[in-house]
């Protein structure tokens, strides 16, 4: 029997060192497994690198490399593409996320949570998404 393509799994994970540090409870993320077109936006972040070379008024070359990364940046891009939902409020208790959201809303959402919480978050995408660990690709 062929391949036959299922639903990317979805799964819910507490966010224990979160609620720890903010004595909460119950604070919970649902992550998706990323699809190809998720893996090649992803993989945008990587694609421009520049080489730069100037000549000074001598006539010597200096050659550089230059590449824009920037590691919470990538954890911002990994975790929109996979986040699905979460029940994290803002300050006046509404949804921080919602499913689908546009990119410009999620990014402001994400740069409203502290890094403890970023991280917890971003941890729980590699999880999910063992390929995009440093040690997967």
């Amino acid at each position: 029997m062929a391949f036959k393509l299922t639903a990317p799994i979805v799964k819910e994970y507490d966010l224990v060192k979160t609620d720890k540090h903010y004595e909460s409870e119950g604070t919970w993320v649902k992550i998706r497994q990323a699809t190809q077109k998720e893996n090649e936006e992803r993989a945008r972040k990587f694609s421009q690198i520049v080489r730069k070379i100037e000549i000074d008024e001598l006539g010597n070359e200096q050659i550089s490399v230059v590449q824009d990364f920037c590691v919470p940046e990538l954890m911002r891009i990994e975790a929109r593409l996979t986040l699905v939902e979460s029940n994290i409020e803002d300050e006046k208790g509404k949804p921080l996320f919602k499913e689908r959201m546009p990119a410009a809303a999620f990014d402001r959402a994400w740069g409203l949570l502290a890094p403890i919480v970023a991280y917890e978050i971003h941890d729980k995408v590699l999880e999910a998404n063992p390929t995009w660990a440093p040690a997967g690709e």
